[in-house]
């Protein structure tokens, strides 16, 4: 699971820091592996970036980012990550600001790219065991 930390205005004029939590599972990643015609997640990430398509990786980790997101239950026991919370996460300022931050500084972006790409290749080692 992939913790990141974002700070923004709300509506009302005040200073918000939230919390936002993502995490990958198998699913996603042969969701993510069939979307992008691709068998190795990390490396077609690792590809766009260093080919610096800003377009293609944006695309790709607005696509990871809402398809990660989601919100630990109350018991800690489950991830939610069901449309509704993809819905309103999509339609938040938390996630304006993320993509934001993605741009402001020179490590936002590769932080989040490789905690997620990390997380990528744990589930490809994995899957690639129970094959």
């Amino acid at each position: 699971m992939l913790k990141q930390r974002v700070k923004y205005q709300g509506f009302d004029g005040e200073l918000i820091e939230e919390d936002l939590y993502f995490n990958l599972t198998r699913m996603d990643l042969i969701e993510l592996n069939d979307r992008y015609e691709s068998k190795d997640m990390a490396a077609y990430i690792d590809k766009i970036v260093k080919e610096k398509n800003i377009k293609e990786l944006y695309k790709v980790l607005k696509d990871i980012v809402l398809m990660a997101y989601g919100v630990k239950s109350e018991d800690g026991k489950r991830f939610i990550k069901n449309q509704t919370v993809k819905d309103e996460f999509a339609e938040s300022l938390a996630f304006s600001q993320l993509i934001e931050d993605f741009h402001e500084t020179d490590t936002a972006m590769s932080d989040f790219v490789t905690g997620i790409t990390s997380q990528i290749k744990g589930l490809e080692l994995a899957t690639a065991n129970l094959a």
